[in-house]
Parts: C-alpha cells; structure tokens; sequence
C-alpha cells in the first residue's frame, strides 16, 4: 500500500525543467497570498503535489515542479471558464 503524501522524485525532476530552486511552505504561501495553514490542507487534500519531506516535516518544492502545477491549475481554469 502507497502513503498518499509519499515523495515521489518523478513528480519533481523533469528534463523540461532545469530549475531546482527550492521553494518552501513559507515562501510559497506568501507567494500566493494565503497562510501556511492552507499550504498544509492543500498538501493533505493533495491538491498541491507532494512536497520533498524530511523525517516527516515539509522541506518544500522544487521551483519547477510549483510551475508545472501552476500552469495545469490555469489550463484547468480556463477551460472551466469558456
């Protein structure tokens, strides 16, 4: 059986990607504008892509693996919207 939140490399490295800056939960919700609190429910819910854990805790994504996320969240939305 496969934990739901497990770290999986393939979701993180792309060989379209060559950004491997590393984005933590804090930066990454000032980013976007909500608190940390919702970063933690949407990596529960996994409407985020599993982050890169260390000995439980979230040490955060790579650069490359939030813009991926981000343009399939504004395809979906824009094909929800036409």
């Amino acid at each position: 059986m496969t934990k739901k939140n497990h770290f999986d490399i393939a979701r993180h490295i792309s060989w379209q990607n060559t950004s491997n800056k590393l984005i933590t939960k804090t930066l990454l919700a000032q980013q976007i504008g909500v608190c940390v609190r919702t970063i933690d429910n949407w990596v529960k819910s996994s409407f985020l892509p599993a982050p890169i854990m260390r000995n439980g805790r979230i040490i955060g994504w790579l650069e490359g693996t939030l813009y991926q996320w981000f343009k399939y969240q504004w395809k979906t939305y824009q094909y929800l919207n036409d």
